[in-house]
């Protein structure tokens, strides 16, 4: 089972671009769901996977609209993308298949890509965010920290995965939510 995280969710506005970095939505177009597999190669998608890989990972979830799909340029190429889809059953927002080229990473995009999601999301009536990650994913789980995301408690396991993780990364008194995202208890408590 992956890592959980969630956000309380405020309003929030659109970042500017920066550099020579930009973003859009997704266009529906051919080339825009190649480049998608190729930004999600480095991690996400197998080197094989094609056109497919891109509509049962968006199309297959019932509230995606193709606005929710962000891509980010630099220099006019495609350097990452992020989804957040509002699902209407439950009242929240989910941040899904977020991924940044190997060769983009350690630039600030991951802080960036955050701010768009969760602007993107304040447009719909959620209170929560929610993401699933891996533990793996150390840069990606410090940016969404940074940008208010705290670990859910949803699984046996999950508190001394997050202990571990924690740990390991040198963080303090971090909140472990509950399911409903209420504070449990603080994490790495001790000095």
């Amino acid at each position: 089972m992956q890592l959980k995280m969630y956000l309380e969710l405020k309003p929030a506005e659109f970042p500017k671009p920066f550099g020579s970095v930009t973003y859009r939505t997704y266009d529906g177009t051919r080339k825009d769901r190649l480049d998608w597999l190729e930004i999600c190669k480095d991690g996400l998608v197998g080197d094989k996977d094609g056109e497919e890989k891109f509509n049962s990972s968006f199309y297959g979830k019932p509230d995606f609209i193709d606005s929710d799909l962000y891509f980010i340029f630099d220099g006019g190429e495609p350097v990452a993308t992020i989804c957040g889809i509002y699902e209407k059953d439950s009242g929240h927002g989910y941040v899904h298949m977020v991924s940044v080229r190997k060769s983009a990473r350690g630039k600030g995009l991951g802080d960036y890509i955050n701010k768009i999601i969760i602007a993107h999301l304040s447009l719909y009536p959620c209170k929560i965010v929610y993401l699933k990650t891996d533990e793996w994913r150390v840069p990606a789980i410090r940016s969404y920290l940074k940008s208010g995301f705290l670990p859910v408690d949803c699984d046996d396991d999950m508190e001394g995965r997050w202990v571990k993780w924690l740990t390991e990364q040198g963080y303090k008194n971090i909140p472990l939510l509950d399911e409903q995202g209420g504070v449990k208890k603080l994490l790495c408590t001790k000095d």
